[in-house]
């Protein structure tokens, strides 16, 4: 009976053995088959266990991992401060039970390789509940985290984009404000002293200081339209250049002369130093003197009574450097980096102390770069002055191989200018117009330079003027009630070259964008002048006109006021 029990217990153990290694084989087979790694350790840490997938993963047979700590296969470290952390095994040990899972971290493969991985770990424990190893679980994430970076960078780039526009439109709204207030501060000074001067009688006095106050005012309200239009043709790429040998020291001279009052105004010294002459540049006159009389009112506009403004001119090896150094007010450390950008100030709220657009540093930095120049600002901070410099390349060989040959192509331009002003004597004129004050100012500003002048009012008095008198030189109006200056064109280029159907023609005209002139010189005019009319500007123009130059060369011509 005995014998029976033993052969019985025995038989049962074997059965036992076999379903054990049965169920370890299936366990083995199953792990080794899912598509996650899968790692498993004594209690120790040391490796039991490593499926294809991790091998895959951690670089490691499971040859190579069996009997190795595990801290030297899973070997993880942190995203961001790509320093070891705690891996699966010791998370699983500290947390027990409450283990935490869905940790992220670097796993450094055993060749090197980076893998962005996602793992979590469990207590494996015997029947008794003793704890007997760990198995952790983990899986390659990289396509998922490179997808979740990206959609983290269009967000932070939405944002940013956002923060932009917002900023953007801020600065727009901060910069209409300030234009409405600046062209209203000089129109009701002009319209304030009109009325003034038309209600009675006045003295001499009176009259003389009203009319300098319209005219200051004027001259401003025109300034201020000046450097709007030419932001725009700036940021459109529509601005042109008039380039020819420019003496940089002479014009400097003159611009700080006419800046003379202003600074004397505020009893503020300017020191002038030249230490380059003859300093010759190629560029375009008008605009060279325009970035010196930006930067030198920017200066005397922002220092204090009985400061102190340095100017000065030296070559520096290539180039002609000019800087403007004040006692001013200074530029925060803060706005520095933005101080030529357009629309931005760094006081634009109503209580500020200085008025203007703060367009004028932005139009120098971009005359600047047109001249193949460039442009810095300076400054310690508020209360410590400013200083700007600039810098142009001198003339080129290819316009003289000396110093002599340059002035003398420079001199027989200015020449040239001015034996165009001489050609408008005794030319006959033809000015279109419908505003009165607007055709009698042209007509008095033509006269007094010699030319003779007859004037319309409309396109029917001024072909019938035209037929009369048969004038060398046409200047219209565009925006006129009925008929308009394009009509007046038309009419007059349909008639024989004999009975003047070829007159040169220039258009006066307040629109001055690009397709503005290209439609205007389309239609039959070979000239564009913008308003306001600056009389040297025009007296070219109509110069150049009467000299009978093609049309391409008055193209050129007029980009300037364009």
């Amino acid at each position: 009976m005995l014998f029976v029990s033993v052969v019985w217990f025995a038989s049962s153990r074997r059965t036992a053995e076999r379903k054990l290694h049965a169920q370890t084989e299936s366990l083995r087979v199953t792990l080794a088959s899912i598509g996650d790694a899968v790692i498993a350790t004594n209690n120790e840490g040391v490796i039991t266990f490593l499926n294809s997938a991790a091998e895959q993963l951690t670089g490691w047979t499971q040859e190579d991992a069996r009997h190795r700590p595990i801290h030297e296969v899973l070997h993880v470290i942190g995203e961001d401060t790509r320093k070891r952390v705690a891996n699966a095994f010791e998370i699983a040990r500290k947390a027990g039970d409450a283990n935490r899972q869905g940790n992220r971290s670097i796993l450094i493969a055993k060749d090197g390789r980076e893998v962005h991985i996602e793992d979590s770990g469990a207590l494996i424990k015997d029947l008794a509940g003793n704890v007997i190893g760990v198995i952790m679980v983990f899986h390659d994430i990289g396509e998922q985290r490179k997808a979740e970076l990206e959609r983290e960078r269009l967000l932070a780039s939405e944002r940013a984009a956002r923060t932009e526009a917002e900023a953007s439109d801020r600065l727009k709204d901060e910069f209409l404000a300030t234009v409405s207030h600046e062209l209203r501060t000089p129109l009701n000074a002009i319209l304030g002293w009109a009325a003034t001067l038309n209600l009675m009688d006045q003295d001499e006095q009176t009259l003389r200081r009203g009319l300098t106050t319209i005219e200051r005012n004027a001259k401003a309200q025109a300034q201020i339209i000046k450097d709007i239009l030419d932001v725009s043709r700036i940021a459109a790429g529509k601005l042109k250049l008039e380039l020819q040998p420019t003496d940089f020291a002479k014009i400097l001279r003159s611009a700080v002369d006419s800046l003379s009052p202003s600074a004397a105004a505020k009893s503020l010294q300017i020191i002038v130093s030249i230490d380059s002459e003859p300093a010759l540049v190629v560029g375009d006159p008008d605009r060279l003197q325009q970035i010196i009389l930006n930067l030198v009112a920017n200066a005397i506009k922002f220092t204090n009574n009985q400061g102190q403004i340095d100017i000065r001119l030296r070559r520096v090896d290539s180039n002609l450097e000019l800087m403007v150094r004040d006692t001013g007010i200074g530029i925060s450390r803060e706005f520095l980096p933005h101080v030529f950008e357009r629309f931005r100030q760094a006081d634009a709220s109503i209580t500020r102390a200085h008025s203007g657009l703060g367009l004028g540093l932005a139009i120098v930095r971009h005359l600047v770069e047109l001249h193949r120049g460039t442009v810095s600002a300076m400054s310690e901070g508020n209360g410590y002055g400013s200083t700007f410099a600039i810098r142009l390349p001198v003339a080129s060989k290819m316009m003289g191989a000396t110093s002599a040959e340059i002035e003398v192509k420079m001199s027989e331009a200015v020449q040239a200018r001015a034996h165009a002003l001489d050609d408008l004597n005794g030319l006959r004129v033809l000015v279109v117009d419908d505003e009165a004050d607007t055709l009698e100012m042209l007509c008095v500003m033509l006269q007094e330079s010699g030319a003779h002048v007859r004037s319309a009012s409309s396109t029917m008095d001024a072909l019938r003027i035209f037929g009369e008198w048969q004038p060398n030189v046409l200047l219209s109006d565009l925006g006129m009630p009925g008929e308009d200056g394009y009509t007046l064109i038309q009419q007059i280029r349909a008639l024989p070259r004999e009975l003047g159907g070829a007159i040169p023609a220039a258009a006066l005209t307040a629109h001055t964008r690009a397709e503005d002139r290209e439609r205007v010189l389309a239609s039959g005019y070979q000239a564009h002048i913008s308003k306001p009319v600056d009389l040297t500007t025009l007296l070219t123009s109509l110069s150049q006109l009467a000299g009978g130059k093609e049309s391409t060369d008055y193209a050129d011509y007029t980009d300037k006021t364009a």
